[in-house]
C-alpha cells in the first residue's frame, strides 16, 4: 500500500509540473517612431514631430512601457486563407488577453477596463512567402473619447509557426512593434491620432499555470498528507 501511494503522489506532483503553462505576460519597452493626425472635416492627414491631440503631448523619441498577456488556451473563432496561408482568429471571452501602455514622459497610462473589446489573430504563412503574425489589440468602444493598443510579432522568414495556434513561446518573432491610436469619438469633429514604434526590450514576467495543474498539485499533497497521518 506504501509503495502504491508513493507513487500516486509521484505521478500527481510529475503532472502538475509537467503541465503547460495558460497565461504568459510580457513586459516591454518601446520608442515611439511616428505620429500621424487625421481630421476628418477638413481632410487633413500629417506625419507630425509632437502631438497634444489627446490632452498631453506625444513626441517622437518618446519611451513608453507596457504589458501584454497571452491565453494560449483561448478558443479559435474562424480561420480563413490569406495569401498563400491561414488566418485565424481566437475569441477571447474571458478577458485574460491584456495589453497596457504608458509613456514615460507625460506619465499617461491606458490598461482597457472596458466596455472594451479583444483581438487575437494568428497568421501563418509557408516559409518564403511571407511574414508569421501575432496580432494582439485592446481598445475601448463608445461615442468616445476611445484610446486602442495593438502589439504586432512578426516573423518575416515565415518560419516561426507551422500551424495558425497560439504559439507557447514567442522567442522565434523577431519585429516587435505596437500601434496606439486616440480618437475623439464619432461626428463631423472626428480627429485621431495614430502612433507606432519599436520594442527595445521585452521579456517574460509570469506564466500563470492552468487549473488543471493546481488540482493535480493539491491531490498529490493531499496523498501526501494522508500517507503521514497513518504513519502516525
Amino acid at each position: 500500500m506504501k509503495a502504491v501511494l508513493q507513487v500516486a503522489v509521484l505521478g500527481a506532483l510529475a503532472l502538475a509540473a509537467s503541465a503547460q503553462a495558460e497565461v504568459r505576460t510580457y513586459e516591454y519597452t518601446a520608442v515611439v517612431g511616428s505620429i500621424n493626425e487625421f481630421e476628418l472635416a477638413t481632410g487633413r492627414n500629417e506625419w507630425l514631430n509632437v502631438t497634444t491631440l489627446p490632452g498631453f503631448a506625444i513626441t517622437l523619441g518618446d519611451t513608453v512601457h507596457g504589458r501584454f498577456s497571452i491565453d494560449t488556451h483561448t478558443g479559435l473563432a474562424y480561420s480563413e486563407p490569406f495569401g498563400d496561408g491561414v488566418i485565424a482568429d481566437y475569441a477571447d471571452f474571458t478577458n485574460r488577453n491584456r495589453i497596457s501602455i504608458g509613456f514615460d514622459r507625460s506619465g499617461h497610462d491606458f490598461a482597457a477596463l472596458g466596455p472594451l473589446y479583444t483581438n487575437l489573430s494568428i497568421t501563418d504563412q509557408p516559409i518564403g512567402s511571407g511574414d508569421d503574425v501575432l496580432h494582439l489589440s485592446q481598445g475601448t468602444y463608445g461615442p468616445g473619447p476611445r484610446e486602442s493598443i495593438a502589439i504586432d510579432l512578426t516573423d518575416i522568414s515565415g518560419s516561426a509557426l507551422s500551424e495558425p495556434v497560439i504559439p507557447a513561446s514567442i522567442a522565434a518573432f523577431g519585429q516587435q512593434t505596437f500601434m496606439w491610436h486616440y480618437d475623439t469619438g464619432v461626428g463631423a469633429g472626428y480627429t485621431q491620432v495614430i502612433v507606432n514604434g519599436g520594442f527595445t526590450a521585452l521579456r517574460e514576467v509570469s506564466a500563470v499555470p492552468e487549473p488543471g495543474t493546481y488540482a493535480m498539485l493539491l491531490a498529490g499533497l493531499g496523498l501526501l498528507g494522508w500517507q503521514r497521518r497513518r504513519k502516525g
